[in-house]
């Protein structure tokens, strides 16, 4: 099989919590690939996951905004941004981050 994508994928598997800005409560979810711009998450399942959220990583204390490119059965490929700093507006404005870690209290 021939490998189009522009940047290499690096294998693995990680907990992380998928985190909507409007309130709802935090999903689980499983990185199961990285690469330069993007992961793919493996979650129960990905029909009422909207096109853009946030992706926290409590091991890496990591707060990123996540856009879907390719869904598929339990498995969202994302594109994702840099990482955002706890401090930052938008990072005190998600309710929930201040259950997932202390940082952002």
């Amino acid at each position: 099989m021939n490998e189009h994508r522009k940047s290499r994928r690096t294998h693995t598997k990680k907990l992380a919590k998928i985190v909507f800005d409007d309130g709802r409560t935090p999903v689980n979810c499983i990185i199961l690939d990285t690469s330069e711009g993007g992961a793919r998450l493996l979650m129960e399942s990905n029909e009422e996951l909207p096109d853009q959220f946030f992706l926290f990583r409590r091991a890496e204390l990591s707060l990123r905004e996540a856009t879907v490119v390719r869904r598929a059965y339990k498995t969202v490929g994302v594109r994702l941004s840099e990482p955002l700093s706890a401090n930052s507006e938008r990072a005190r404005a998600l309710k929930h981050l201040k259950d997932l870690s202390p940082v952002f209290t």
